[in-house]
């Protein structure tokens, strides 16, 4: 998914968590009409900013695990 990937880009620029929700915003949209406007593989619905959080938290920990088993 092309959000998902926004996300993955915010974690390898070592972002804090309020920098990437930013940057995750810049590129998808600040509002639910600017989310439904975009195009391509998204959610139907809009994530809020807990959502965000809980995906970027979830992807940094997998992060770490797979650097760790390197």
């Amino acid at each position: 998914m092309r959000y998902v990937a926004t996300l993955q880009e915010a974690l390898e620029q070592s972002l804090t968590t309020m920098d990437a929700l930013h940057f995750f915003r810049e590129k998808w949209g600040q509002t639910e009409a600017d989310w439904s406007a975009m195009p391509g593989d998204k959610p139907a619905s809009f994530p809020d900013d807990k959502q965000l959080k809980t995906k970027l938290v979830n992807m940094k920990h997998a992060l770490k695990k797979q650097r760790s088993e390197v």
